[in-house]
């Protein structure tokens, strides 16, 4: 498997998270899910049925993550911090450079401001109700990223399909993720880029604890363990459904973890079919690639 990073140079933001008629509640995250949705059907234009089902089963994909100039970021960890932690402190850090993963994890918080990669704009619109001509106002939320920073999307493959998966993401860019694509949100324009050497490692080492950076869906062993795992490690939970593109027909709901979840082993996780749409299977990737956090004591010295 390779491991290969793309920052992804948005045109101007993108429409995230799910209208649940509180803007509050919707999620700021676009998750593996949404970007392997748009990956498949630009990759399906591009290649053959049986290479794109390899695409959507063989490869691990993050969440959409965030780059602030030359520095990954990644979601804060969910887990269960020591006695004595400023939890008002730790909660204002969603997104945190590598470095500081760890030290989190053991109840240092940064003491640096919390970095923001994006900025989130609240509207508010409304649907007309064609019968009685009702409108029925919904919130909206849109993330516009802060000056020097840019979407980050991390992806281990078979060397085969580097070339594939390329392509369909720089398609992608073209048609744009998120809602309101039609209006010039979500658009973006993708290239290659380095992840720094301890981020490199981490995605393919061993350590104490993993932290997730996608929806994980474990098989009956990795439920097992996280079943009797202690403190710190932690985790959250997603809910994810989708339509089928025709027929406005509902996905089945997946339940699965969140990212930023900590484990103490390096997570697998495994793909289901979940449906059909114009007789080709439905898939949903639940492997994501996981950083090894060392301890802090165990870092080497850079």
């Amino acid at each position: 498997m390779e491991t290969r990073a793309f920052r992804l140079a948005f045109s101007g933001g993108l429409r995230a998270g799910v209208n649940s008629g509180d803007v509050n509640r919707m999620s700021d995250a676009v998750t593996a899910s949404t970007l392997w949705g748009g990956l498949g059907c630009c990759a399906a234009r591009l290649a053959d049925d049986g290479q794109v089902a390899r695409l959507l089963t063989e490869c691990r994909l993050s969440s959409l993550l965030w780059i602030d100039g030359e520095r990954p970021l990644f979601p804060a960890p969910h887990f269960v911090p020591p006695a004595g932690t400023d939890i008002k402190a730790l909660r204002k850090h969603r997104w945190l450079e590598f470095d500081d993963l760890a030290r989190l994890v053991v109840g240092e918080v940064p003491r640096k401001a919390p970095i923001l990669p994006y900025a989130e704009e609240h509207l508010t619109s409304a649907a007309i109700d064609r019968s009685d001509e009702r409108a029925l106002p919904y919130a909206r939320k849109r993330l516009r990223p802060a000056p020097g920073c840019d979407g980050l999307l991390i992806a281990q493959l078979p060397r085969d399909l580097e070339p594939l998966f390329q392509a369909a993401l720089a398609l992608l860019g073209d048609s744009g993720i998120g809602g309101e694509r039609s209006h010039g949100w979500g658009l973006f324009s993708p290239s290659p880029v380095s992840l720094g050497d301890g981020v490199a490692e981490a995605l393919d080492a061993s350590g104490p604890c993993y932290l997730t950076l996608g929806a994980l869906l474990p098989d009956v062993r990795e439920t097992s363990l996280i079943e009797s795992m202690a403190a710190p490690c932690g985790y959250a939970l997603w809910r994810l459904r989708g339509h089928v593109e025709t027929g406005d027909i509902l996905k089945p709901t997946v339940t699965c973890l969140a990212h930023g979840s900590l484990l103490p082993f390096r997570p697998r996780g495994k793909t289901l079919v979940i449906g059909h749409a114009q007789g080709h299977p439905v898939f949903f990737n639940g492997a994501p690639p996981a950083l090894a956090l060392a301890r802090p004591q165990e870092r080497r010295p850079t």
